[in-house]
């Protein structure tokens, strides 16, 4: 599209950055820096027309059917179909992504109500690595957005809820040499089926029995110089345990934890 309308190579990218900012200013706050790259206003009106439209067939007939752009476009849509995704993708002309180094096909994901901005979106980019001081080597990427997928799984009511995790078992050392140790032991217990939240740093018993409050967490494993584990639960006096094994034992005889 860029070379029909005389746009040279080295102006693709600035122009794309551009035109990607039409999505959120009108033409006019942006005629002046494209004005700036060469293009004249007839090359303007010409590239945001062909951004309105709406089907491959309609590049074709202004590009021609054996443009490159055309090819691949029609060349993907052929693949989708035989990969039983052609459902899921609907050709739009007006997404341009606002990076210099795509070099092919570009896309963005958006849930069918339409109702949020992109999910995601990425592209083909066939130099990039090369660019970096790489091998040349062609590929396709994306990125995509948190908040975006937090909003729709909250719409869809798919949202899982995380404001308490179901932490039943708190592991940690009083002191570094034994972090081994404690690694050893909340992947015991693990092993056994116990849901463990592990504290990495060095921090005072206070701060881990509160952290246990706070979560909700019914027991701390905690190990020291002189003995190997103290049990500590909100209800009961501390207990001496000699293994992960054990606390699970006792965990369920006392009915420890949630």
């Amino acid at each position: 599209m860029m070379t029909s309308l005389g746009i040279s190579e080295d102006k693709w990218a600035p122009t794309c950055v551009l035109i990607d900012k039409l999505e959120k200013v009108p033409i006019d706050s942006i005629m002046s820096d494209l004005n700036a790259l060469g293009l004249t206003k007839e090359v303007v009106e010409d590239l945001v027309n062909s951004l309105k439209m709406k089907s491959i067939d309609q590049f074709a007939e202004k590009l021609g059917p054996d443009a490159e752009g055309v090819v691949e476009l029609k060349r993907l849509l052929h693949l989708a179909q035989g990969y039983g995704i052609s459902d899921w993708l609907v050709f739009d002309a007006s997404v341009v992504r606002g990076l210099a180094y795509y070099t092919g096909v570009v896309f963005e994901g958006f849930d069918r109500s339409g109702e949020l901005r992109a999910i995601f979106g990425g592209g083909r980019y066939d130099k990039l690595l090369q660019s970096m001081g790489g091998e040349p080597l062609p590929a396709v990427g994306f990125g995509f957005g948190d908040a975006v997928i937090v909003e729709l799984l909250k719409a869809k009511g798919l949202l899982p809820e995380t404001s308490k995790a179901p932490v039943q078992v708190m592991v940690y050392a009083m002191d570094a040499s034994l972090s081994d140790k404690a690694v050893a032991a909340a992947s015991e217990l693990r092993r056994d089926g116990i849901c463990v939240d592990m504290v990495l740093d060095e921090r005072k018993p206070k701060w881990v029995f509160q952290r246990a409050d706070k979560r909700g967490v019914g027991l701390c494993y905690s190990l020291h110089c002189n003995v190997c584990c103290t049990l500590k639960h909100a209800l009961h006096e501390p207990h001496l345990l000699t293994s992960p094994l054990h606390l699970h034992e006792n965990r369920r005889r006392r009915h420890f934890g949630p």
